[in-house]
């Protein structure tokens, strides 16, 4: 099982990421973006998720940055997850896509997820679903 997440520029200037992570890695991957910022000046959030199984998920995440390719500024490592769009039409066009495709991929009830949380967050989806 994997995620589709959205996480906000920490700096504050409009940029969403688009990403996935599985189920395993998700708390080493919200470590690595935390990494990089002290904890009291920022915590790394994955503001909005969904879950579903890993080719629905990959394919969601293919056809985000295909839909979204206009505003991502920049090519390589890093950087091509990184749309300057607002992050509430992002969020619109991943719930169209998610119903025009037909993809099995559901959104999480959150109010963003952090190293604190995600397990959490983890346990509770393996339970409702049956993942591992």
């Amino acid at each position: 099982m994997k995620l589709l997440y959205l996480m906000r520029d920490p700096f504050g200037k409009g940029g969403v990421k688009i990403g996935i992570t599985g189920f395993k890695k998700a708390r080493a991957r919200l470590g690595v973006y935390q990494n990089s910022f002290p904890g009291k000046s920022h915590l790394a959030t994955f503001s909005k998720v969904w879950h579903g199984k890993d080719i629905p998920i990959s394919e969601l995440e293919r056809v985000l940055k295909n839909q979204f390719d206009y505003a991502i500024e920049l090519d390589g490592p890093g950087c091509t997850e990184w749309a300057y769009e607002d992050e509430a039409v992002i969020e619109s066009a991943i719930e169209k896509t998610i119903k025009g495709y037909g993809f099995h991929v559901f959104p999480v009830d959150t109010e963003g997820e952090t190293v604190y949380t995600i397990d959490i967050l983890i346990g509770t989806l393996e339970v409702q679903h049956g993942a591992n």
